[in-house]
């Protein structure tokens, strides 16, 4: 294979792999950094592998948001305060895709917006522990990839993701719902976790930290949800995941 070919096969495998939540950069000019895979993606948590590969459906209707004042998350130094409505800049919002071990090859679609949200459908799923269930069974999740735009000069961050379902967990058994988000070819994520009781739950789904999009760099949001039984006891317990969230999301200016 002569050097032009190896070029232009390196350029189509760049432009592949956003898609998958990971970078490879390995220009023609030789410069290369490190790659991520699927299983070592911000998404996995407790040490434990998921399926966090993505599958893109077909592209949904692009929402138009406005944002709008409210809590919102620390920024970092170069990006300003939250803007409010007035401010006059809005921003959309595109799904492409639900995937994971709990939605395998499943679609998502936006379902209701406010100023400063956006609620996502999506396929039901749950967690099982004990009798028969395997080992795979006491953890599932979700992985909904979204391509939000905002103009140039402007990034944003999501504040919090809420989810609701229903539990029946034995004594000593533990159930967590578990959020995070995070951009495609970062290393970083915002994370929240919420232990669970038997009955009906919801949690509020509050980032205790915030993760901005690049200023002036198209990303894919990637939002993992995700529930685990953990626990000493073989008797029977399940969590499920009602198939619907809420994203709360905050625009900022770069400075």
């Amino acid at each position: 294979m002569n050097n032009r070919t190896k070029c232009h096969v390196q350029t189509a495998l760049r432009a592949l792999l956003p898609l998958l939540g990971a970078i490879c950069v390995s220009g023609c000019s030789g410069a290369e950094s490190g790659a991520t895979d699927g299983d070592s993606s911000p998404g996995n948590l407790d040490g434990t592998q998921e399926n966090a590969g993505v599958t893109l459906s077909t592209p949904g209707t692009r929402v138009s948001l406005t944002p709008s004042s409210g809590t919102a998350p620390t920024p970092p130094p170069n990006v300003g305060p939250a803007l409010a409505p007035s401010a006059g800049v809005g921003f959309s919002a595109k799904v492409l895709a639900a995937n994971g071990s709990g939605c395998p090859q499943g679609s998502a679609t936006i379902t209701a917006t406010t100023a400063d949200s956006l609620t996502l459908s999506f396929p039901g799923y749950g967690a099982k522990r004990g009798g028969a269930a395997s080992i795979a069974e006491t953890r599932r999740n979700c992985v909904l990839v979204l391509d939000v735009s905002v103009p140039a000069g402007y990034t944003y961050a999501l504040t919090s993701a809420s989810l609701s379902g229903s539990a029946n967990l034995a004594a000593g058994t533990t159930g967590r719902a578990i959020t995070s988000y995070y951009f495609a070819g970062s290393a970083d994520d915002a994370v929240t976790t919420q232990a669970l009781a038997s009955g009906q739950w919801s949690t509020p789904g509050t980032f205790d930290s915030a993760v901005y999009a690049p200023c002036n760099a198209q990303r894919f949001l990637s939002v993992n949800t995700s529930v685990v039984l953990s626990g000493a006891n073989t008797a029977e317990s399940s969590i499920s995941v009602d198939p619907s969230t809420t994203l709360k999301l905050s625009l900022h200016q770069c400075q």
